[in-house]
């Protein structure tokens, strides 16, 4: 619908304006809080280039209720529509469909090799360990954690990077990954001799969580860490459509945008000068981890050393899937390419299936920690296939007469981009897989306290297991109590790993709770 306010202007604004639309949309991205103040009143030409682009598309209904709106709902529609690349919504529509299409074709899936690093030798370890340490003590290796998700599940309205699991020390998870960092770097400054380390941390926010999470950050001194050397982004948001294709109205003045899905860094770090700041810093490689795993070895130069000493251009971390009916994401090789395929995708046959040493055939579980080569990166951001997986949803939006109202049935879709999209299109030969134990990598942080699985009620338990086992291991004890709360906490400012406790607590007992700092 037209605004009749709005005088067409001169074929000459004409092409002018088209350019200037063209040069500033972000193709797709919605990145922006939608603050009134922020914007510039949108002249006239603008609205009526918008208009025709938006119409063009199929796409007009965005502006039915224009006409009625004030002068502040305006500029926050006219602002959102003009970020928003209508060009690319139909492929993107059929971009999805494709990938749906794709994985119902049936498949041949195949386990992938892997590497135990329970069953690796010492000395395979320890040449991993210390090319890790060079290449980081050169500066060559980065931290990337995504961190867009809120806490609401857990009962919390802050970011999930924010969440204290109830560990005697009520550290949060963000305190835990930075001073892991911290360490990490004092460690490879003492076993190369290198001064000044620098592991960079790139921390991967949503719309929602970026004003957030970068005031933590700073209310917290950065954990000790060097505010250079933390850079905050923000993953991309994409509209929702109908399942005709139809932009859906979140009200009269908002298109309803909703984030893109892990997948969605790599065009995000193309976007927001991330990759230019590695090249800028002479990064290879990139270890990424997700911000709710309190056991993530953030930066692990052993994982590190082994995709380096084989010149991989991926490396995924696994666990052993011990049962089928684990709902999981499996690393596989799906008609001979390196991929991760959703426990969905698999026939239950295939899942059930085990080897001669009764082991499932299929059980490497992605933890979604991965370790990139930066040329990676740059080919997942600008060469390689964009795909885009459908996400059925209620959708709150408006009638007819742009009355807000929640449908009961799923009203539309919203597309999301799945961080293991790009791994079959590079050289299967260039993926690595390390299966590391699950009780000292992988504890989840998805639901609420109480939860019977991957809550904060076993995440404290897993953290303080392992933490009682790094004691053990370093020859100390523990005096058996009555006590219910029987939590073990090492500061990682102490230990990144479990070194260096011999001379703390070797020959000593200790009681329960305990906080070591």
């Amino acid at each position: 619908m037209s605004d009749q306010n709005t005088v067409p202007p001169s074929p000459s604004k004409v092409e002018a304006r088209e350019n200037e639309i063209e040069r500033k949309t972000v193709r797709g991205y919605i990145t922006r809080t939608y603050s009134s103040e922020r914007f510039e009143n949108p002249s006239n030409d603008k609205v009526y280039h918008l208009q025709n682009l938006w119409n063009k598309e199929g796409q007009g209904h965005v502006f039915q209720f224009l006409k009625g709106l004030n002068e502040t709902k305006r500029k926050i529609l006219i602002n959102q529509l003009e970020e928003i690349d209508v060009t690319r919504l139909k492929e993107m529509r059929e971009q999805a469909l494709q990938t749906e299409k794709d994985m119902k074709d049936p498949s041949n899936i195949t386990s992938i090799p892997s590497t135990p690093i329970s069953s690796s030798s010492h000395e395979e370890k320890k040449r991993w360990r210390e090319l890790g340490f060079q290449l980081i003590g050169e500066g060559k290796v980065a931290a990337l954690v995504l961190a867009g998700g809120q806490g609401s599940r857990l009962g919390s309205s802050d970011p999930k990077g924010m969440y204290n699991i109830g560990l005697p020390s009520a550290k949060s998870l963000f305190q835990y990954q930075g001073e892991r960092i911290f360490k990490l770097q004092q460690l490879v400054s003492k076993h190369t001799g290198m001064v000044d380390v620098v592991i960079p941390w790139y921390v991967m926010t949503s719309p929602s969580t970026h004003s957030q999470t970068m005031n933590y950050f700073q209310t917290h001194n950065y954990f000790g860490l060097k505010p250079e050397n933390i850079l905050f982004f923000e993953q991309g948001n994409l509209p929702a459509m109908t399942p005709e294709g139809q932009v859906i109205m979140e009200s009269k003045c908002r298109v309803f945008v909703a984030p893109d899905g892990n997948g969605g860094l790599y065009r995000a770090m193309k976007e927001k000068g991330i990759l230019a700041d590695m090249n800028k810093r002479g990064v290879k490689w990139v270890t990424q981890y997700c911000v709710d795993n309190i056991l993530s070895k953030v930066a692990d130069p052993v994982f590190i050393g082994f995709c380096a000493e084989r010149d991989a251009l991926l490396g995924c971390k696994v666990v052993k899937k011990v049962d089928p009916d684990e709902k999981v994401g499996l690393v596989v090789l799906k008609n001979g390419k390196a991929t991760v395929s959703e426990y969905s995708e698999i026939s239950p046959e295939l899942i059930k299936k085990r080897d001669s040493t009764g082991a499932l055939e299929l059980r490497a579980a992605h933890m979604c920690i991965n370790c990139y080569h930066v040329q990676f990166l740059e080919d997942a951001a600008s060469k390689l296939k964009t795909k885009y997986h459908i996400a059925k949803k209620k959708i709150p939006t408006i009638d007819e007469q742009g009355k807000k109202f929640t449908p009961t049935k799923e009203n539309g879709w919203k597309l999301e981009q799945f961080i293991f999209d790009p791994f079959d299109q590079i050289d299967p030969k260039k993926v690595v897989v390390m299966e590391v134990p699950r009780e000292e990598e992988f504890s989840a942080l998805k639901n609420p306290p109480g939860s019977k699985s991957d809550c904060p009620d076993t995440a404290r338990v897993d953290l303080s297991n392992l933490h009682k086992l790094w004691i053990k291991n370093a020859g100390g004890n523990f005096i058996e109590t009555d006590s219910k709360n029987n939590l073990c906490e090492i500061s990682h400012l102490i230990s990144y790993d479990g070194e260096g406790l011999e001379e703390i607590v070797k020959g000593k007992q200790f009681s329960l709770p305990l906080f070591m700092k």
